[in-house]
């Protein structure tokens, strides 16, 4: 599935498109989950503490 879990801090370095994200923004995991087959990483945004749903790929841990 992935090696993220929840409380993990992260950053996005690999935004797919169409997203808010340009990349180097940063958050927390907190929650991991599956939509159609696909795992999706819900992080709480540091910016502005909204929730958003990122691909394991687009993010790394900090």
């Amino acid at each position: 599935m992935t090696n993220f879990k929840p409380g993990d801090e992260i950053v996005v370095t690999n935004p797919v498109q169409p997203t808010a994200h340009q990349g180097g923004e940063t958050g927390v995991i907190v929650d991991i989950g599956t939509v159609a087959g696909t795992t999706v990483v819900q992080i709480r945004d540091a910016r502005d503490g909204s929730l958003t749903g990122v691909y394991p790929d687009e993010i790394r841990k900090r």
